[in-house]
């Protein structure tokens, strides 16, 4: 028995299946050079969330600050980032006396070495807020500050809390207590206002943080502002991530806020 093949037949087959593969190439091919760019679009989606959510929480704390709200919650769209007040910076106070706030009922993370000229020493671990997303890492430290796959970004995404006038610098530090860390695609964050102290008989003020290029620039910038500043910087190289802020002609205060989360 002879197979008699339809040449037309046979051809038809081929073509149809030279099309799906050409159609499946094609398919790959664009997959290939799109997914970085769409995931990349995701990304930066996340990291906008991210920036709207810290500057609220900065609004909701500095609320507290003025008295204005005592707790509250956030809920936050994570979208598979993190949210946690692990990390911290270290502030250090010389001072003549403690603050009322401090008196008798001392923060866990606050150490008091009085030295023999009478000044007091205060060292202070401020725990800082981060939400973390792919490659970005947001940190509320006074400002909201930005890590790119661990290298500080030297732009602020908000400036550090502070107010100079002629004859007093007013710095404001959150202090974010508990033990939080959460993440997923959304969550739901509590915070409760602890108590708001006042340092005003403060000689100086040294801030060790891994920001510390952008708190010297804000600061001078803010002291370049006036002719006779109430401060001055004494300490300002940051190559041990240290700037001490000394009082000069003025007044130097410092407010510190600490809120419960969770």
């Amino acid at each position: 028995m002879r197979l008699h093949l339809d040449s037309k037949a046979v051809s038809e087959v081929v073509g149809a299946l030279l099309t799906v593969v050409i159609i499946v190439t094609a398919a790959g091919l664009i997959y290939t050079i799109s997914h970085p760019f769409i995931s990349s679009s995701i990304d930066n989606v996340n990291y906008r969330n991210a920036i709207k959510n810290m500057a609220e929480i900065k609004e909701i704390i500095q609320r507290m600050k003025y008295g204005s709200e005592l707790s509250t919650f956030k809920t936050i769209q994570l979208n598979g980032g993190s949210i946690s007040n692990s990390k911290y910076f270290t502030l250090r106070v010389f001072t003549s006396t403690l603050p009322p706030g401090l008196q008798g009922n001392p923060h866990p993370n606050v150490n008091a070495f009085i030295h023999a000229s009478h000044d007091m020493e205060i060292e202070w671990k401020v725990h800082t807020l981060s939400i973390e997303t792919t490659g970005r890492e947001l940190v509320f430290e006074s400002g909201i500050f930005l890590k790119e796959y661990g290298t500080v970004n030297p732009f602020s995404v908000s400036e550090p809390d502070l107010i100079v006038t002629n004859d007093t610098l007013y710095l404001s530090i959150y202090d974010f207590h508990g033990n939080f860390s959460a993440g997923g695609s959304k969550i739901t964050v509590n915070f409760k206002h602890d108590f708001t102290t006042i340092f005003s008989n403060i000689t100086s003020i040294e801030i060790e943080s891994d920001f510390c290029q952008i708190w010297k620039k804000s600061i001078e910038e803010a002291l370049n502002a006036l002719s006779n500043p109430p401060v001055d910087l004494v300490d300002n190289d940051c190559s041990d991530k240290l700037i001490r802020i000394e009082k000069t002609n003025g007044n130097l205060n410092l407010i510190v806020t600490r809120v419960d989360v969770s």
